[in-house]
């Protein structure tokens, strides 16, 4: 930021960034529709039913968590798991703060969701409704069986991953 004065003062100048509310309620409108579609998706997919309550409880857990956050920033969920936005109180807890709080940097959301991504993406198969067996032929290896020590290494083994 820079800025020209345009003359000298003899008291002191207060300078202040103030957020442009319009831009932060079109990104906050951004990730509701994204959250929404996102659950839309999950619950119309009927083939994966195992999967995807798991995952919806993990984003639910993620809301529950910092649900009063959400709730001072004008954010809830109704009863079929969208979020919704109340634009007088979003406003307000722009301005005063509390939105910067919920999305900050250090913000329990934040950790949360990133518990979780990192949950999917270490165990990506525990959000699969699939059963895995493996029946290696024994007789004929000298080596052990690659899926004992970890599912993943099996999948890679045979090249399935």
């Amino acid at each position: 930021v820079s800025m020209d004065l345009l003359a000298p003062t003899s008291e002191p100048v207060d300078i202040h960034a103030v957020a442009d509310t319009n831009q932060v309620i079109h990104t906050v409108e951004a990730f509701v529709d994204s959250y929404n579609r996102f659950v839309d998706n999950a619950t119309s997919n009927d083939t994966n039913k195992q999967g995807r309550s798991k995952l919806l409880n993990d984003i639910s857990y993620i809301y529950h968590q910092s649900e009063d956050d959400f709730i001072s920033a004008g954010l809830s969920i109704d009863d079929s798991n969208h979020m919704i936005m109340d634009l007088g109180r979003l406003s307000g807890s722009i301005k005063n703060g509390d939105l910067r709080e919920l999305f900050g940097d250090n913000s329990s959301l934040r950790k949360n969701i990133t518990r979780i991504t990192d949950n999917v993406t270490i165990d990506p198969i525990a959000y699969v409704d699939k059963l895995m067996v493996s029946y290696p032929n024994m007789a004929q290896t000298s080596y052990p069986n690659p899926y004992v020590p970890s599912k993943y290494a099996g999948l890679l083994y045979n090249q399935y991953l």
